[in-house]
């Protein structure tokens, strides 16, 4: 096993003695398992044990289950004729028409068709036995789950073939992350190098306007000026944020090889690295290093997106 898709389809298909029984899964990307079943109406007593037994077998996603019964020769349920029934009526017309013979309002040349014997009650004979839904479910129970757990099985089988593909191409993300995240790490001291630079400057110019506007000198000790700047370097420090980030890489990358269903944890670890990045990107806003921010926010974006769809 590895990673699954939550994204895929099953097909699965088995035949009793009389009847022949096929299932379809569909299932889409859910933060939870969802599972619908359609069936036809007189097999719904099964419906309690077929979600049940979907819910066995997976995880998360919107599963939609379709189930058809039909019996191999549709001749088979064909009505036939009830010969009793038949005469019986034959009969009650000869009767009528003698009764009623010479009466005005009745017409003598209007004489039942065979639509007519066809459309009374009991002359067409419909060979089917008229079991409950919990006798349906009983009868084809063993041979309905033989088709849904061949069906699941092909569905468990494209997740996982999807998934792979997924796992492969977020490896791929993670390793450009960090390789953005090392070249940050190792600019991390010109970078705030050259921050403590642009402090001083700035500090110095705010000091000579105010010196231009103030009645008197304002003196600012150049320790005073150096303590400001150190206390701005500090605020600017992303030491924290590198270390928190590359454990949540490493982490990603291991729950990757996992077998158990692990989308839940991999969206909590893209929801932290998002805050990372943001945090590093919010600190060196404008400095040599701002490309790769920006190319750490646009892999954690598309890995938020393929997580979405893993169970």
């Amino acid at each position: 096993m590895g990673l699954n898709s939550m994204t895929a389809y099953g097909f699965g298909e088995t035949t009793g003695t009389e009847f022949q029984y096929s299932c379809e899964v569909k299932s889409l990307n859910s933060r939870f398992l969802e599972v619908n079943v359609r069936m036809p109406r007189q097999y719904l007593a099964m419906e309690a044990d077929i979600i049940k037994h979907a819910k066995a077998k997976l995880h998360r996603g919107k599963c939609d289950i379709f189930i058809d019964i039909q019996h191999e020769s549709s001749a088979k349920n064909l009505p036939g004729i009830d010969q009793e029934a038949l005469r019986h009526y034959a009969d009650l017309c000869n009767k009528i028409a003698t009764e009623l013979k010479g009466d005005p309002a009745f017409d003598s040349n209007r004489k039942p068709g065979v639509l007519d014997y066809l459309r009374m009650d009991g002359v067409l004979l419909v060979d089917h036995k008229k079991e409950r839904g919990n006798e349906l479910a009983d009868i084809h129970k063993e041979f309905v789950f033989k088709a849904l757990d061949s069906a699941i099985d092909a569905l468990i089988e494209m997740r996982a073939k999807e998934g792979k593909a997924l796992a492969e191409s977020m490896t791929q993300q993670v390793n450009e992350l960090e390789a953005d995240r090392a070249i940050i790490h190792e600019k991390r001291d010109n970078i705030i190098s050259g921050l403590h630079q642009n402090y001083v400057k700035r500090l110095k110019h705010v000091i000579e306007l105010v010196n231009k506007n103030a009645e008197g000198e304002v003196e600012f000790s150049d320790e005073r000026i150096l303590a400001e700047v150190g206390i701005l370097c500090d605020k600017a420090d992303i030491d924290e944020e590198l270390v928190r980030m590359k454990t949540h890489c490493d982490e990603f990358l291991v729950n990757l090889k996992t077998n158990d269903p692990i989308g839940r944890k991999l969206d909590f670890l893209c929801q932290e690295m998002h805050r990372e990045v943001n945090t590093m990107s919010n600190k060196l806003l404008q400095t040599e290093v701002s490309q790769y921010t920006l190319n750490m926010k646009q892999n954690v974006e598309r890995l938020r997106q393929q997580v979405q769809n893993i169970e």
